[in-house]
Parts: structure tokens; sequence; C-alpha cells
């Protein structure tokens, strides 16, 4: 299983097996952070076969070889660099890739060689969309008198403004991801924010799916029977609930999410020098840096 520098060549002997080469697949492959990708499928029986994997990168990664049940081998792969191994074959001779970086796979065989059995799906790009909008974010609307009550009115705009005034947004959502990926962010504050000292900047990422609909309906509820319920005052506490991801430094810091199909909408909280309570924090996102900023509250 030799490395080789790109433009170099592997075993010899490759040469005298090209007639037996009739199948070929190449690609680009890219690494995903977290996971392993099947990049050279095992084959069926023992079968001519050859294999060249050049790291087109800029970073290391990881080659993984089921050689056997149990026993897998772990090579790094620098940039720049290839592997490249020839007559392999055998039904456990597969390799893996993983790290964070892109490779380029070429493969010759005797065999047919099934291309839905390697994973190079191009991935998902990350897209981060803002929600829930505030200060002059906050979309201007006409209302019937009639049928909303002043009070009914100041309830919405306690539910989804700033109570600040600050201009920015409540929730964050990931419009696109790779599922099963995850992404590490940072968060930082905005100057003339302060922030009590210690660890107080939280960040959510709940069940949106059954939090989401059952604040809807409470929400609701709350706003036709108020003298039931009271008027509602927390749209995105009621969502957030059992999201807690972790508690960071009041000067920022980095924090990892791993979104899925139902927890991919989160928040941002920190504590309020005003209430002493945590509130929701009014941010912004830098797709650029995947920073995200509290504004204010």
């Amino acid at each position: 299983m030799p490395i080789i520098p790109s433009g170099g060549s592997g075993n010899a002997n490759a040469t005298d097996l090209t007639k037996f080469y009739k199948h070929s697949y190449s690609g680009e492959i890219e690494s995903i952070e977290g996971m392993e990708r099947l990049i050279v499928p095992a084959t069926i029986r023992p079968s001519p076969r050859t294999i060249l994997i050049f790291n087109s990168g800029s970073s290391i990664v990881w080659l993984h070889f089921a050689d056997s049940p149990g026993n897998p081998l772990k090579y790094p792969l620098a940039p720049g660099m290839a592997f490249s191994e020839d007559n392999a074959g055998g039904e456990a001779n597969q390799i893996f890739l993983s790290g964070i970086g892109t490779v380029k796979v070429s493969i010759r065989s005797r065999d047919p060689i099934n291309p839905e059995d390697i994973d190079d799906m191009p991935l998902a790009p990350l897209e981060i969309e803002l929600l829930l909008p505030t200060g002059s974010n906050f979309p201007g609307y006409q209302y019937d008198p009639t049928m909303i009550s002043p009070e009914g009115l100041e309830s919405v705009n306690t539910l989804f403004q700033s109570s600040d005034g600050v201009t920015g947004y409540k929730l964050f959502d990931f419009a696109s991801f790779q599922l099963g990926q995850s992404y590490t962010f940072s968060v930082e504050v905005a100057s003339g924010v302060i922030i009590p000292e210690g660890n107080n900047i939280q960040v959510w990422l709940p069940n949106v799916i059954g939090n989401g609909m059952r604040a809807i309906f409470e929400v609701a509820s709350d706003l036709l029977n108020p003298e039931i319920d009271g008027l509602p005052t927390d749209f995105v506490g009621r969502i957030k609930q059992n999201g807690w991801v972790g508690n960071f430094p009041h000067t920022g810091s980095l924090f990892t999410l791993k979104p899925n199909l139902s927890r991919k909408i989160g928040a941002i909280y920190a504590k309020n020098p005003q209430t002493n309570y945590f509130e929701c924090a009014i941010i912004n996102f830098d797709a650029a840096t995947k920073v995200f900023t509290i504004l204010g509250f």
C-alpha cells in the first residue's frame, strides 16, 4: 500500500495487468468532518484492480482500510500526495475517507464497478437564515381595531419584537446543511452590549417541530382567551424548551452544532443585566466567518 508523491508511480506490475481492466471509475470526493465516506467499494471476489487516491485539498485527510473485520488500518494522506495500490481485491477490501478536504479517486478493475456503492454525492452547502426580525427589520402591518384589541397588538409586539428596539433577529435556521455533519461557529458580543461576567451566554437547538406546534397553539389560546391564560409574553422561550446546548463565557466563545431534520432552528440567550434573567438575544450572522454577534435584547 504505497503512498507516493503526486506524479509518481506505484507498483510497476500494474502495467502487466492492463489487459484485465475493462471497467473504470473516476471522481472527486469531499470528506466530511466527523464522518467516514466509502470511496473504494469491496469486490465480490478477488479481482485485479488498481486504485489511485490523490489529495487535491489543502489539509491532511485519512484513509481507512477495512482489510479484515475488526482490524481497520488508518493512514494519513497529506496534500499533494497520492495513495496507489495494485491488484487489490477481496470482499473486505474497502477504503473509507475522513477528515476535512477533497480527494480525486481513480479505480480500474477487471470486474464491474457499481458507482452507487461509492459515496461521492456532493455535500450540501451550509446556509444560515435568520428568523423573527426585530427593530427596523420588523415588518410593518395594518390591523383592524375591531378585530384585535390594543392589548392584543401590544402582546404581538412583546412576543416578537426586541424589548429595547434593537434591529436584528431572534432565531437562526439551518436552511441548508449536510445531514450528519457538525458545524463550528463562534458567538461574539457587539461593542456597547454588556453581559454580566461568567458563563452567561446560552445556545439552544430544540426540537422545533414538536415545540413549534405546541408554542403556536399555546400563544393562540392565550391571545383568544386572555382572561383565562393571560397575555403571552415569550414565544421563543416556548420553542427552545429541551434544546439547551451549553453555557459559554460572557465574552464569547466557539460552539459546535449538529443539526438534523427536527433540530435545525436555534436561538442564543444571554443574561440581561437590567433584569438579571436570561433573555433571547438579538443577533446577526456573518456567513463568511460563521460568527453570530449579540446586538442586545
